[in-house]
């Protein structure tokens, strides 16, 4: 039986590859998502319509830490900073793509 929602919202760990100077360090974000509707996404294209899809989807982002090991609280302008960076951008958005089709992005 299908549950009609008003609003869905999911959590995944997202794995964010950080570059390095010796290539990558693995790290992750706790996403909490809200679905939202094909006509709620973004028209525009490239990476504007992108960081307007994720003002859009993402609830808030869990599980960080700063450079001494503090705890860091999600704010709308951490997202801001998140998503100008491309390493942070493109995984938070293929982990939602992932989680409403259950297909993995570029498939």
């Amino acid at each position: 039986m299908f549950k009609v929602a008003q609003e869905r919202r999911f959590t995944r760990t997202v794995p964010i590859f950080v570059p390095t100077d010796e290539g990558h360090e693995k790290q992750s974000i706790k996403a909490t998502y809200r679905v939202i509707a094909d006509g709620a996404m973004s028209q525009l294209g490239g990476t504007e319509g992108q960081k307007a899809d994720l003002r859009a989807m993402i609830v808030s982002l869990d599980d960080m830490i700063d450079d001494d090991g503090n705890a860091v609280a999600y704010t709308p302008e951490l997202l801001e900073q998140f998503a100008d960076l491309p390493f942070i951008r493109v995984p938070l958005l293929q982990v939602y793509v992932e989680a409403v089709t259950k297909v993995k992005a570029g498939n």
